[in-house]
C-alpha cells in the first residue's frame, strides 16, 4: 500500500500530544510530507516525522468506552504477522503486517481488536521504539538510530 486514495478520514496524533482530526489530501510512504485538511476546512502541510501516527477511522468520535484489549489475537479478523508495537511513549497496539519495508519512512499495520475505531495506522519509523512478534516474542525490528 505505497499510496492511500484521496480524502481518507484521518486522526493525526503528534508526539507532542496534539491530534488533528480530518482528511488526507495526499500520501504517499516515499515522501515526508502530507496534505491534511482539518475537518474545520484548514489545509495544512504536515511533517509525518513529526507524527506518532496517521490514525484512519471508521469515524472521528470513535467508540467511547473501548479499550483495546490485553490480547486480542484469539479473534483477529485481520491476516498477516502478529505483532506488538511499542510507541516510544510507551504506548502498545497489538496488530497484524502484512508487508514491511525498513527502506520507507514508515509502515502501516492494521489493529487485532475488530471492535476498535482504527481501520489501519501509518507510523512513522522515528515514533516506534519496538516491533515485536507477539507469538515467539522475538524482535524482527526495533527503532533506527
Amino acid at each position: 500500500m505505497k499510496e492511500l486514495l484521496a480524502m481518507e478520514r484521518a486522526v493525526l496524533h503528534y508526539k507532542d500530544g496534539k491530534i488533528l482530526k480530518g482528511r488526507v489530501l495526499n500520501f504517499s510512504q516515499e515522501n515526508a510530507e502530507i496534505i491534511f485538511r482539518e475537518r474545520n476546512g484548514f489545509t495544512r502541510s504536515v511533517d509525518i516525522n513529526e507524527l506518532k501516527g496517521m490514525f484512519f477511522v471508521k469515524d472521528f468520535d470513535g467508540v467511547k468506552g473501548l479499550r483495546q484489549k490485553a490480547r486480542c489475537f484469539e479473534k483477529s479478523y485481520v491476516y498477516g504477522k502478529k505483532v506488538i508495537i511499542r510507541f516510544s511513549d510507551g504506548e502498545e497496539i497489538f496488530s497484524n503486517i502484512l508487508e514491511f519495508d525498513d527502506t520507507n519512512i514508515g509502515f502501516f499495520f492494521t489493529p487485532s481488536n475488530y471492535e476498535s475505531n482504527n481501520i489501519s495506522i501509518y507510523a512513522p519509523f522515528s515514533a516506534v521504539e519496538e516491533i515485536r512478534h507477539a507469538i515467539t516474542g522475538e524482535y524482527p525490528s526495533q527503532k533506527k538510530n
